[in-house]
């Protein structure tokens, strides 16, 4: 295998591993977005922010 097309491999690989991280990224906002939307919806915006922090925090 030539190194130009082992170049050209490892550069489509870090483009895929962008774009994967960009749609769990996309994904996670979404998901707070919903989240935060239904528990404004069950309680006050306070609970719901602080809630909404505490979820987000356990996932970083």
């Amino acid at each position: 295998m030539r190194l130009s097309s082992m170049a050209g491999q490892c550069s489509a690989i870090s483009d895929q591993r962008s774009a994967i991280s960009d749609q769990r990224s996309a994904i996670s906002y979404q998901l707070m977005r919903t989240l935060l939307e239904v528990l404004l919806n069950k309680r006050g915006k306070l609970w719901a922010l602080t809630t909404l922090l505490k979820v987000r925090t356990a996932f970083e």
